[in-house]
């Protein structure tokens, strides 16, 4: 990594906005709102939980009045840590009884803190206003979930592989399938019976071959011979073609 890439590194990782928590507001020539808690949810899963490594210290509250006396705005001064420093921050707004305007100018403040590191950087860069772009951040949005999703059934499904093959965990694609092909699976006959079961199990055993970086036919073969039955998916659907035995 560069030095320069080093310097935007933090700034790389909570640029991006997922739409999902944005709203347009028609207010003050029109902007796109972020959601507080979702910027509060990326920070935390950043620094963890606020107040421990990160949060606004030494608050200071100021109330502007106008001639007759009234209160008409509220501002708030602090100071912004988090593991990279700190620096101060301030943010004000129209003051209206019993509306919680401490709690909002205090959001308002740590909101500016957070954006000053780059969170949400493509909102204030006005990149929302090009739809093109927010459609490309759902799909990416939508993307990045369903590979999460599969990662955490792939880990899953593994762990299945594991326990229905009587393995501890960290023996090695080659000794699954030595387990499967020999018949010492027991209950492999239950995980065939569950629906998918077959194409779920295979699908494990190929991540764990990709995680392995295992390229040998014999396992492929091996995995194929094990999963596929009468009616079973075919080689088209495990996203492979047939594998020629040597």
């Amino acid at each position: 990594m560069t030095k320069s890439a080093s310097k935007l590194s933090l700034w790389a990782k909570v640029e991006k906005t997922d739409p999902a928590y944005t709203k347009a507001v028609s207010m003050r020539g029109g902007y796109t709102a972020i959601d507080p808690q979702y910027q509060l949810l990326s920070a935390t899963a950043m620094w963890g939980p606020y107040g421990g490594e990160w949060a606004l210290r030494d608050v200071e509250y100021e109330y502007i009045r106008n001639g007759a006396g009234e209160i008409v705005e509220i501002a708030v001064a602090a100071e912004f840590f988090f593991p990279g420093g700190q620096f101060p921050i301030s943010a004000d707004m129209a003051y209206r009884p019993g509306d919680d305007c401490r709690k909002k100018v205090m959001t308002s403040a740590r909101s500016k803190a957070l954006s000053m590191l780059g969170f949400n950087a493509d909102v204030f860069m006005g990149k929302f206003d090009d739809n093109h772009y927010v459609q490309g951040r759902k799909q990416a949005v939508a993307d990045e979930t369903r590979a999460a999703t599969d990662d955490a059934q792939n880990s899953t499904l593994t762990k299945n592989l594991y326990d229905l093959c009587g393995c501890d965990g960290k023996s090695d694609a080659d000794q699954i399938v030595r387990f499967v092909t020999d018949g010492k699976c027991t209950g492999i006959d239950d995980a065939r019976d569950t629906p998918g079961g077959s194409q779920a199990v295979l699908n494990a055993m190929r991540g764990k071959m990709a995680d392995e970086n295992l390229r040998h036919f014999q396992l492929k073969d091996a995995a194929e011979a094990w999963c596929l039955d009468d009616g079973g998916p075919t080689a088209a659907d495990m996203n492979h073609d047939p594998v020629e035995t040597k």
